[in-house]
């Protein structure tokens, strides 16, 4: 039955998928993030790229950013979790929003409107959520970016939770 489809759909939607992590990886994303910083996200998207329900985050151009980056939610100067920047999409069209809306759950009625301006795909992938937020110290001026290298603490819990995770863990797949 439809409800029944519904309910493996949102099940699957939440399924983790067990991987081996090398572990050379850990390394490899604190030193990403010690270079491209945390991605300033807004809820309920971060949310649901947390929940691997999201896995492209709209923005309005592509950054120079590749590899691992720290995931920040907005207002709260805290990173929750990490991802891997696996690419960028051109511009997309109203079409291909339309087409993708699963990989960036924008209603139609957000990107029809006259005022959207997001229409570049940061491809996400590799979405790791920690267990406790890590607070970081706001840095003036960042409102997409925060450099987060310099901060020693942080990058000491944020590499903490990442080495915590062994070498098998439940990473969220795209």
């Amino acid at each position: 039955t439809a409800s029944s489809e519904l309910l493996h759909e949102k099940a699957h939607r939440h399924e983790r998928r067990s991987i081996n992590v090398n572990p050379f990886d850990n390394k490899r994303i604190i030193n990403d993030i010690k270079n491209n910083g945390g991605l300033i996200i807004d809820t309920p998207w971060l949310d649901l790229i947390l929940n691997g329900q999201k896995t492209w985050e709209m923005r309005s151009n592509k950054f120079k950013k590749q590899g691992y980056i720290a995931l920040i939610e907005k207002g709260t100067k805290s990173v929750l979790g990490v991802a891997r920047i696996d690419g960028y999409s051109h511009k997309l069209s109203i079409n291909e929003l339309e087409a993708s809306e699963k990989k960036h759950r924008v209603p139609a009625s957000v990107y029809r409107s006259d005022n959207y301006k997001w229409f570049v795909a940061i491809k996400l992938s590799q979405i790791i959520q920690f267990d406790e937020p890590i607070p970081y110290q706001p840095i003036k001026g960042a409102v997409i970016w925060v450099k987060l290298g310099k901060q020693d603490d942080v990058m000491a819990s944020i590499s903490k939770k990442v080495g915590s995770l062994g070498r098998k863990t439940s990473i969220k797949q795209s």
